[in-house]
């Protein structure tokens, strides 16, 4: 009597489908996980890029202002600047983005709709003594994204302070 030996045992086929599935799974678990950490490396990313921006450009213009409005910084917290050719610049927070408005001319946001200012505060740090020429303000900017979601790779918060004076 011949024994026919085509087909696989049941037991070759359970141990098959095992190590089949865990290799799928491990597949999974990588893809998930870097797709996971792409997505935080972006989200970093355009927090720190509108940080980084909207503070340069506010060191930029303060450097170049010939006066800060002093009576709107500590109380609140709009930055004025009143530039060499006589124009005046204003940076304010609005709800949850950071604006720049020139010469009255509407409010433009300088921040992206992806991220939240959560603090724009100003420090004036002039001196009183009579010595100091410049005029000095402490900026401290903070920007968030990822608020309204449950999601931790969506969520990341960024503060950056900078202390700039007048260049005449």
């Amino acid at each position: 009597m011949e024994i026919n030996k085509q087909g696989f045992s049941i037991f070759e086929v359970i141990v098959y489908i095992a190590l089949f599935s865990l290799v799928i799974v491990s597949i999974l678990t990588i893809a998930a996980r870097s797709l996971s950490s792409k997505t935080k490396a972006i989200v970093i990313q355009e927090v720190e890029h509108n940080a980084r921006y909207s503070m340069a450009r506010i060191a930029s213009d303060i450097r170049s202002a010939t006066d800060i409005d002093e009576s709107d910084l500590d109380v609140s917290n709009i930055l004025t600047l009143t530039m060499a050719d006589g124009s005046e610049v204003q940076y304010a927070r609005s709800s949850s983005s950071l604006t720049i408005e020139r010469n009255s001319s509407g409010a433009i946001n300088l921040t992206s709709d992806d991220v939240t200012v959560d603090t724009f505060t100003l420090e004036n740090n002039t001196s009183t003594d009579v010595s100091s020429e410049y005029q000095t303000v402490t900026v401290t900017l903070g920007i968030s994204a990822g608020a309204a979601v449950d999601r931790p790779e969506y969520k990341y918060d960024y503060e950056v302070t900078s202390t700039i004076s007048i260049r005449q």
